[in-house]
C-alpha cells in the first residue's frame, strides 16, 4: 500500500512540475546564461516552452548552427555550434531516419524519407511543434522513374521562405511557410504550402532551366521572389501567391556579375557555386570557386545588384554583416546584433559537400573567409564524417 501511495506522489509531484505558476518559471529561467539552455528547457512541456519564448527575446542571440552530414539509418542528428565551438545532438528518431535534410535561417528543416517518398517541415529544436506535411515526390510536375534516377540525385536544394514575418518568435502560423524545390537533372523550380495536394511548378520565359544550367538557389527579397540560375543569370518569379491569377512563370531580371575569369577556367564548370543573399534588404550573390582537384574552396566573391539599373557590384568588404554559406542554406546576420567574442564581422563561414559525388569520399570543405583581408581559415568540425546521404546544413536555431 505504501508503494502505491509512493507512487502516486510521485506522478503527482512529476505532474506538478507543468503546472508552476508563470512568474515562477521565468524568475528562475533569467538565470540562465546560455540560449542552449533554453532549448533544453523549451522541450519539456507547452507551459516551459512559453517560458523560454518569453526569456529568448531577452537574451543574447545564437548564431547559425551547423548540421552536420548523416547516414541513411542515423535516428538523430548532430548540429555544431560556431559560438561555443561544441556539438549537440538532437533526437527525433521518426523525423530524421532514412531521411535527407535540408537547413533554413528559420530554425525549420526540409526533410525528405525516401522509402516513404515523404516530404515535411520540422523543428529539431523544439519537439513539441508538429511536423508540418508536404506533398510527394510523385506530385512533382515530372515525377523521377525510379529505375533510372536516383532518388537522392533529384532533389538538389530544398529553400525555406517565410511570407508574412521574418521573425517567427512574432508569429505561430505554418500557413506562413512556403517551400521551393530545385529537382530533377534539369534543375527546375517547383514550391508548395503545408497541406498542399501537389508541387506547383514555375515555367521560365524566354529559355528553359536546362539552356540555363538549371536553377542554383531562390531568395524571398522585399515581397518579391528570385532564382538564379548556373550561370548567375538572376530571374523574377512571377505569380506565385496562393491565389495568382495566372499559373507561376519566371521572367528574366539581371545578367550575370563580372566573374573572376581565371578562377573559372582554374575550377572547370563544376567548380563554381553560386547563391543569393539580403544585406541590407539588398539583393546580393555570393560566388564560390572550388578547385577542380582538391575540391577546396579557393575564394569566395560576393557582388550586389543595383536594383535600379541591375548592375552589378563586387564587394570588397562586408561591413557589418557575417554571412554563413552552404550547400543546403546561406544566411546572412549583423554581427553588431551578438556579443563580438562569439561573431566577426566581414567574415564568411563555409561548409561545402561534395556529398553527390560517390566516386571519392571527401570530407566536407569548412572554414572562415575574411573577405577584406582575402585570408582563409580551415576549420576542423569533425572531418571523419563522410557520409554521402544527407549533406550538411547551417540552421538558426529557434524555438518556434
Amino acid at each position: 500500500m505504501s508503494t502505491s501511495s509512493s507512487s502516486i506522489e510521485q506522478a503527482e509531484s512529476c505532474s506538478s512540475w507543468s503546472q508552476l505558476p508563470f512568474d515562477i518559471l521565468e524568475m528562475v529561467t533569467k538565470k540562465f546564461n546560455s540560449i542552449e539552455d533554453l532549448y533544453s528547457l523549451g522541450g519539456v512541456c507547452s507551459s516551459w516552452r512559453s517560458v523560454a519564448l518569453s526569456i529568448r527575446k531577452h537574451k543574447n542571440k545564437t548564431l547559425p548552427w551547423l548540421m552536420l552530414t548523416a547516414n541513411y539509418n542515423h535516428t538523430h542528428r548532430d548540429f555544431f555550434s560556431v559560438a561555443e565551438n561544441k556539438i549537440y545532438r538532437s533526437n527525433y528518431p521518426k523525423a530524421f531516419y532514412d531521411c535527407q535534410c535540408w537547413g533554413s535561417p528559420f530554425g525549420w528543416l526540409v526533410t525528405f524519407a525516401y522509402d516513404r517518398q515523404t516530404f515535411h517541415l520540422l523543428n529539431p529544436f523544439s519537439p513539441l511543434s508538429p511536423r508540418l506535411p508536404l506533398p510527394t515526390l510523385r506530385t512533382f510536375p515530372s515525377p523521377p522513374d525510379r529505375s533510372k534516377t536516383l532518388l537522392s540525385l533529384f532533389i538538389t536544394k530544398a529553400v525555406v521562405v517565410v511570407l508574412h514575418s521574418h521573425n517567427l518568435e512574432e508569429s505561430n502560423h505554418h500557413d506562413q511557410f512556403l517551400v521551393f524545390a530545385i529537382y530533377g537533372l534539369s534543375k527546375n523550380l517547383a514550391y508548395s504550402r503545408p497541406g498542399d495536394k501537389i508541387w506547383t511548378g514555375v515555367t521560365f520565359k524566354e529559355t528553359t532551366p536546362s539552356s540555363s544550367g538549371g536553377q542554383l538557389d531562390i531568395i524571398h527579397l522585399n515581397g518579391q521572389f528570385y532564382s538564379v540560375d548556373s550561370n548567375g543569370s538572376i530571374w523574377l518569379l512571377c505569380d506565385v501567391a496562393a491565389n495568382a491569377p495566372n499559373p507561376p512563370t519566371a521572367i528574366p531580371f539581371a545578367s550575370p556579375p563580372p566573374m573572376n575569369e581565371l578562377l573559372k577556367t582554374i575550377c572547370g564548370k563544376s567548380g563554381k557555386t553560386i547563391s543569393l543573399l539580403e544585406m541590407d534588404a539588398e539583393l546580393h550573390l555570393a560566388v564560390r570557386f572550388q578547385h577542380r582537384n582538391t575540391r577546396k574552396t579557393l575564394l569566395i566573391e560576393i557582388f550586389k545588384c543595383d536594383a535600379s539599373t541591375r548592375e552589378w557590384q563586387k564587394l570588397t568588404t562586408l561591413g557589418d554583416y557575417a554571412l554563413f554559406l552552404g550547400t543546403c542554406t546561406s544566411i546572412s546576420i549583423k554581427a553588431s546584433d551578438y556579443s563580438a567574442s562569439i561573431c566577426t564581422p566581414g567574415c564568411i563561414y563555409y561548409c561545402y559537400d561534395d556529398y553527390k559525388n560517390h566516386a571519392e569520399i571527401v570530407p566536407p570543405d569548412i572554414g572562415i573567409i575574411d573577405v577584406a583581408r582575402r585570408e582563409i581559415e580551415f576549420l576542423n568540425v569533425d572531418d571523419k564524417r563522410t557520409y554521402h546521404f544527407s549533406a550538411p546544413a547551417w540552421v538558426l536555431p529557434t524555438l518556434l
